[in-house]
């Protein structure tokens, strides 16, 4: 589960308004959904079961991907014109999905199933605070290997 404090200044975290919606309901949800999915695409011991497990990924993406059109309304972000709590939730999962791709050829953002956070994922990317602190995906894959062999699941990558 994550848990994300938020602080920004010049106005305090405690004044913001964290108030949910539909929107927001479904996205936090997603995004607890998001890493059980993935990590389960890494774990599986079979390509048959990791194509499953995939399905059901792409599955929370799309929910997601409705989830951003409601909260966003036509804005850059989750949060609206900056970046907010749901994007910390769900950027800190992008080098995960991208190590996922490169290892299993699994894309989590197309443009034609999920053009909304296809374009989410590339803004979060290129902010500032992201570029400064997200690991690149090649980091993530060699400790992604060795997190499968951990787990014991079929190792064969692309």
């Amino acid at each position: 589960m994550y848990c994300v404090c938020y602080f920004e200044a010049p106005e305090p975290w405690y004044k913001k308004s964290f108030s949910t919606t539909a929107g927001t309901n479904v996205a936090a949800a997603s995004v607890l959904q998001l890493f059980p999915a993935y990590i389960g695409i890494m774990k599986a011991a079979t390509e048959e079961a990791r194509a499953e497990k995939a399905k059901e990924a792409l599955v929370v993406l799309a929910n997601l991907e409705e989830a951003f059109a409601q909260c966003s309304k036509g804005k850059p972000f989750f949060a609206g014109d900056s970046v907010g709590y749901l994007d910390l939730a769900v950027g800190c999962n992008l080098f995960w999905l991208e190590a996922i791709r490169k290892m299993f050829g699994v894309t989590f953002f197309d443009v034609g199933k999920t053009p909304l956070l296809a374009a989410w994922a590339e803004r979060f990317a290129g902010t500032e605070m992201a570029r400064e602190v997200v690991p690149d995906a090649d980091t993530a894959v060699v400790f992604a290997k060795k997190l499968q062999a951990r787990f014991g699941s079929n190792t064969s990558a692309k």
